[in-house]
């Protein structure tokens, strides 16, 4: 699956987690800088906010946790 939409500062967080390695151009690209998981997929919430879900890393101590609220009080 490829992912569009990318912040910069996101690509090495996303790479370590996967066990990917970022190329900077396709002629780079060889089986051995591919990461792997079970499930990719993304989803929109309730307000069509986009989420990208990466699950079922092999040996990755990645988590993270989603917080919404509806102002930044109640996210405090």
């Amino acid at each position: 699956m490829v992912v569009q939409d990318i912040e910069r500062d996101e690509v090495d967080f996303i790479c370590k987690s996967i066990n990917a390695v970022p190329i900077a151009h396709i002629d780079h690209m060889s089986a051995d800088k591919f990461g792997s998981a079970a499930v990719c997929e993304q989803t929109r919430l309730a307000d069509d906010t986009k989420v990208f879900k990466i699950t079922g890393l092999k040996s990755s101590k990645t988590i993270s946790v989603l917080i919404r609220g509806s102002n930044p009080l109640v996210i405090d």
